[in-house]
C-alpha cells in the first residue's frame, strides 16, 4: 500500500516510461509493483484457499493505549463510540409502538431501562418488505443513547453468507477501538483481524446494541456473533426461520413481525397523503392487507395524483385487488416474496409512469433499474449512464420515484430501491434491455473503477462504497464479456489484496486468466498470471507461485514488454529469497535492475536495490548492503521522495543495520545465550525435532534479539550453508506461526526434490544439516 502511495505520486509528477505500449484499456493491468517491504513483512497466517491473512488474539498483545501486533507493528488505541443506525429510515416510519415495546422487553429481559450484564439477543422475522429494518432502525433511534458502548449496525444482505464474508464486516466495526488513519491501514494492508481480536478490541466499554440486519445464513450469523463483546445486546433481521433460531437455538428469541394494525396502516396511508380520510384510508388499507410497502407504494401513488383524485385512485387499487390484476409472472422473483397485495401495488404505481406522452420512456427508465445490484445503493450518475441521460434529469426522474416511493434516498446523491420493485423492474425487462441496461451498468463502474485506481492517491474507499455494485458487473462480464472480464479484475487486483478481499480475488483472477485466453490477449493473460503469482506467493504457496511467473514471463517477452517481465523477474527473486536459493535471487534481482532502466522506473529500480540490499545484509555483506540502501536513498531524493513514508521507513531500517554492525563486546557478550539456542536449533538432527525445539523455546527465538543475534552468525560462518536456510525459516515463523511455517518449509522441499538434482532450500533436500561448530564467542567482521 505504501508503494502504491509513492508509485502513484511519481507519476503525477514525472509521467510514465519513455516508451509506451498501446493502450488496452479493457485489459491492460496497472503492473504488480514490488515497493512493499514483502521479505520482512509477510503475512501472520496464510493458509491454501484461505480467504484473508488474519490476525488472531493470539498473536497479539492489547494494551490501555496500544494494539501490538508481532511482527506487523503498533496500533495506537483510541475508542469512538459507534453511533450507527438507520435515522432517515427511523424518521420516516409510523405507529408500530407495541412492537417497539415488546422488542425492548426482550432485549432489556424484563429489568426496565437497565440491560443486563451479558448481552442479550432478540431477532425479528417476517415476510418481504413488511418492516423488520424501519422496526429495528426505530430502536435504534430510540433507544440507542441508553447503550454506553454505542450502537453498530451491520448490512449483511444476500450476498454474504459464509464465515468469510464476515471478516470485512468485523474489519469495519473493529476500527472504532483505534486511530483507523492512513498509517494504521497501511500497517494493516492484506490483513484481517479473526472475530477473537474484534471481540477483544470492542470489549471493555460497557452494553453495546447491534443491529444485524437482513441475515440469509447462519455461517456468518455466528462468525458475527463470535467477533461481538459478551455485552453486545443483538437485534437481528432475517426472513429465514433457521437464521431467526439460530440467533439463540431458541425459539422464544424469536419476535415475528406482522402487517401493520389498523391504525398504524390508516398513519402511514395518511402520512403520505395528506387529507385521506379516514374511511377510505382504512378501506384502502384492508384492501391492500395493511402490508407497509404496499400501503407505502399506494401513499405515493395517491399523492402523485392530487387530492382530488383519492377516492378516484384508491377505487382503481381497490378494484385491482378484487380482480387479481397484479403484474403477472415474474420469473425473476422468488415465490416466497411474491404477494398480491405488493404486486398490484407494483402495477399500479408503473402504470402511473406511463401516462402522458413521454409515459413509455419513463417506463424504460424505471426498467433499467433492475440492472443494479439488489439492496445495493448508487449515485445519481450510474443511474445516468444507464438511461444515457444529463445527470440533471436524471436527477429529477430519481425525485419523482422517490414520490412515487419506487425508491428512496439513502443519503446525498444516493438511491436504492427495495429489493421487491429490482426484481419487479428486472422481470418487465425486454430481450434487447437485458442485454443493454446491464451493459451500460458494467461499463459505467468499471470506468469508475479505473478512474478510482489512476487517482492520485488511489480511491479506495470510493470503490469499497460502490463494491456491491461492481461485483454485480463483475458477474455480468464474466458471463457476456470476457474482455470487460479481465480489465475489471486487474484493477481491482491491489484493492482487493489490501480490502480483504483475497479468496475472491483469486477467483476473479482465474475468471479473468479464462478472459484473456478467449478473447487472445497476450498481455492481459501475462498481467493475469503475474497477478495470481503474487496472490499465491504472499499465501505461501511456493509452486504455485513459481508456476505462474514461470507462464507470465515468455508471454511478456513475446509483447516485449519489459516493465511486465522485470516485475516478474523481481517477484522470482522475492521467491527464490524466501526459499533461501540466494544465488537464484540475486540472477533474477540483477536481470530486473536492466530492465527498469531502460524503462526509467525508479520505483522499480529501488524496489530490486532494497531486495539486494537485504539479501547482502542476510550474508554478512553489510558494506555492500550500505551500497544498495545509499542508492535507494540518493535516487530517492533525485524524485522529491526523500520524506515519503517508505523511505522514512527504510532510513531507520538502515540505521537499525548499522547498530548490529558497531556492537560492543559486553553487547555481543549479552547475546551469547541466544547463540547457544540458536546453534542448538540449526544442529537438531531433522526438521521435526527442528519444529519440537523451536516451540520449545519460542519465547526465546521468535524475537527480533534472536533474529539479528543470527545475523551475526551468518557473519562469523560464512561458509556454513544452513544459517541463511534457517534465517528465511525463522523470520517465517515469527510471521504466520511456527507450525505452518515448518509445514510451508517441508512443502518448498518437498518441491525442491522433484528439481533437477533434487535440490532447493540451501542446496539440500529432506536432510538436516549440521555444518556449524558452536562457538564461545563471536566474530563480527
Amino acid at each position: 500500500a505504501r508503494y502504491q502511495q509513492w508509485q502513484a505520486a511519481y507519476q503525477a509528477r514525472v509521467g510514465g516510461p519513455r516508451r509506451r505500449r498501446p493502450a488496452e484499456p479493457e485489459s491492460r493491468q496497472p503492473q504488480p509493483q514490488a515497493w512493499s517491504e514483502r521479505p520482512e513483512r509477510q503475512p501472520v497466517q496464510a493458509e491454501r484457499g484461505s480467504t484473508y491473512t488474519v490476525i488472531r488474539a493470539g498473536q497479539c498483545a492489547i494494551g490501555d493505549y496500544a494494539l501490538v501486533i508481532n511482527n506487523i507493528g503498533t496500533l495506537p488505541l483510541r475508542w469512538k463510540r459507534p453511533a450507527e443506525g438507520r435515522p432517515r429510515l427511523a424518521r420516516a416510519a409510523v405507529g408500530r409502538q407495541a412492537e417497539l415495546d415488546e422488542l425492548h422487553r426482550r432485549l432489556t429481559a424484563g429489568k426496565g431501562a437497565a440491560v443486563v450484564g451479558r448481552g442479550t439477543s432478540a431477532a425479528l422475522r417476517g415476510q418481504p418488505a413488511i418492516g423488520k429494518t424501519t422496526l429495528a432502525a426505530m430502536y435504534a433511534a430510540r433507544y440507542g443513547d441508553r447503550y454506553p458502548g454505542g450502537v453498530l449496525w451491520l448490512e449483511v444482505g444476500p450476498d454474504r453468507r459464509s464465515a468469510a464474508d464476515a471478516l470485512p464486516i468485523l474489519q469495519r466495526i473493529a476500527a472504532y477501538a483505534y486511530a483507523a488513519d492512513a498509517q494504521a491501514q497501511t500497517m494493516l494492508a492484506n490483513t484481517a483481524f479473526a472475530p477473537d481480536l474484534v471481540r477483544a478490541l470492542l470489549r471493555g466499554h460497557g452494553p453495546m446494541l447491534v443491529v444485524i440486519d437482513d441475515v440469509w445464513d447462519p455461517a456468518i450469523l455466528r462468525e458475527l456473533q463470535d467477533g461481538l463483546p459478551d455485552q453486545a445486546v443483538v437485534l437481528l433481521t432475517t426472513r429465514k426461520y433457521d437464521v431467526a433460531y439460530a440467533l439463540e437455538n431458541n425459539p422464544a428469541a424469536i419476535q415475528e413481525l406482522d402487517v401493520l394494525s389498523p391504525p398504524d396502516a390508516r398513519l402511514l396511508l395518511q402520512r403520505g397523503a395528506p387529507g385521506l380520510s379516514d374511511e377510505l384510508a382504512d378501506r384502502l388499507a384492508k384492501g391492500l392487507g395493511r402490508h407497509a410497502l404496499a400501503l407505502t407504494l399506494a401513499a405515493g401513488a395517491l399523492a402523485f395524483r392530487k387530492a382530488h383524485r383519492y377516492e378516484q385512485t384508491a377505487a382503481a387499487l381497490l378494484r385491482r385487488v378484487a380482480a387479481g390484476e397484479g403484474f403477472g409472472d415474474l420469473p425473476r422473483m422468488d415465490r416466497e416474496e411474491r404477494l398480491t397485495e405488493v404486486e398490484i401495488a407494483f402495477k399500479y404505481s408503473y402504470d402511473e409512469l406511463g401516462r402522458g406522452a413521454d409515459g413509455a420512456t419513463r417506463q424504460a427508465w424505471f426498467r433499467a433499474l433492475g440492472a443494479f445490484a439488489p439492496e445495493a445503493d448508487f449515485d445519481t450518475g450510474a443511474a445516468a449512464a444507464v438511461w444515457e441521460l444529463e445527470r440533471a434529469t436524471a436527477q429529477e426522474f430519481l425525485l419523482g420515484l422517490e414520490g412515487l416511493s419506487l425508491l428512496h434516498e439513502t443519503a446525498a446523491d444516493r438511491w436504492q430501491q427495495h429489493a421487491l420493485l429490482r426484481a419487479y423492474a428486472l422481470s418487465l425487462q425486454r430481450a434487447g434491455e437485458r442485454i443493454r441496461f446491464p451493459e451500460r451498468h458494467a461499463d459505467y463502474y468499471l470506468a469508475l473503477t479505473r478512474a478510482c485506481y489512476e487517482r492520485k492517491p488511489r480511491d479506495y474507499d470510493r470503490v469499497e462504497r460502490e463494491f456491491a455494485q461492481i461485483q454485480h458487473a463483475f458477474a455480468w462480464c464474466r458471463a457476456n464479456s470476457p474482455r470487460r472480464t479481465t480489465g475489471l479484475a486487474l484493477l481491482l487486483s491491489d484493492f482487493m489484496r489490501v480490502r480483504s478481499r483475497v479468496g475472491l480475488l483469486d477467483q476473479w483472477l482465474r475468471a479473468a486468466l479464462q478472459g484473456a485466453e478467449v478473447h487472445g490477449d497476450r498481455l492481459g493473460k501475462a498481467n493475469t498470471l503475474q497477478s495470481l503469482g503474487d496472490l499465491e506467493l504472499r499465501l505461501g504457496n511456493l509452486a504455485q507461485a513459481r508456476s505462474h511467473y514461470d507462464a507470465a514471463l515468455p508471454l511478456y517477452e513475446a509483447e516485449q514488454d519489459r516493465l511486465g517481465k522485470a516485475n516478474t523477474l523481481q517477484s522470482l527473486g522475492d521467491l527464490e529469497l524466501r526459499l533461501g536459493n540466494l544465488a537464484q535471487a540475486r540472477s533474477h534481482y540483477d536481470a530486473a535492475l536492466p530492465l527498469y532502466e531502460a524503462e526509467q522506473n525508479p520505483i522499480g529500480k529501488m524496489n530490486t536495490w532494497i531486495s539486494l540490499a537485504r539479501l547482502e545484509a542476510g550474508l554478512g555483506n553489510l558494506a555492500k548492503a550500505g551500497q544498495y540502501y545509499q542508492r535507494t536513498f540518493d535516487l530517492a531524493e533525485q524524485i522529491d521522495f526523500g520524506d515519503h513514508p517508505v523511505t522514512r521507513d527504510l532510513r531507520q531500517e538502515y540505521a537499525q543495520l548499522g547498530q548490529a554492525r558497531q556492537l560492543s563486546p559486553d553487547e555481543i557478550s549479552s547475546v551469547q545465550q541466544l547463540a547457544d539456542l540458536l546453534i542448538a536449533w540449526i544442529q537438531t538432527p531433522d526438521w521435526a525435532q527442528s519444529e519440537a525445539y523451536l516451540q520449545e523455546h519460542a519465547a526465546d527465538l521468535l524475537g527480533d534479539e534472536a533474529e539479528a543475534a543470527l545475523a551475526l552468525l551468518r557473519q562469523a560462518n560464512p561458509d556454513a550453508e544452513t544459517i541463511p536456510v534457517h534465517q528465511a525459516l525463522l523470520r517465517r515463523c515469527r510471521e504466520i506461526g511456527i507450525e505452518a511455517a515448518y509445514r510451508e518449509f517441508r512443502a518448498a522441499l518437498a518441491v525442491a526434490s522433484l528439481l533437477p538434482g533434487g535440490r532447493g532450500a540451501g542446496g539440500r533436500g529432506e536432510g538436516k544439516p549440521k555444518d556449524i561448530s558452536k562457538r564461545r564467542t563471536w566474530e563480527v567482521k
